[in-house]
């Protein structure tokens, strides 16, 4: 199922895995969340630790499913 969430409702979701340390991709940082929330599939490949490109099978521990798409820092999600 599709769901549209607003910019509070992400704001929420975001902090609420921060709070949970089973979320976080490294050890005492909550704001290594993106491996988390981030769809299995269709990232770039990666090798840098906490990306969502590195080992993809790793992603989507919240069920959320966050799908690669637009841009940030100048590199393309996919």
């Amino acid at each position: 199922m599709w769901v549209r969430m607003d910019a509070c409702a992400i704001g929420q979701l975001i902090e609420y895995v921060k709070t949970h340390p089973r979320y976080w991709c490294a050890e005492n940082n909550p704001d290594h969340i993106a491996k988390a929330l981030a769809g299995k599939t269709g990232w770039f490949e990666d090798t840098q630790n906490c990306s969502p490109g590195n080992r993809q099978n790793e992603n989507n521990i919240t069920g959320f499913n966050a799908l690669p798409a637009g841009w940030l820092n100048g590199y393309s999600a996919a």
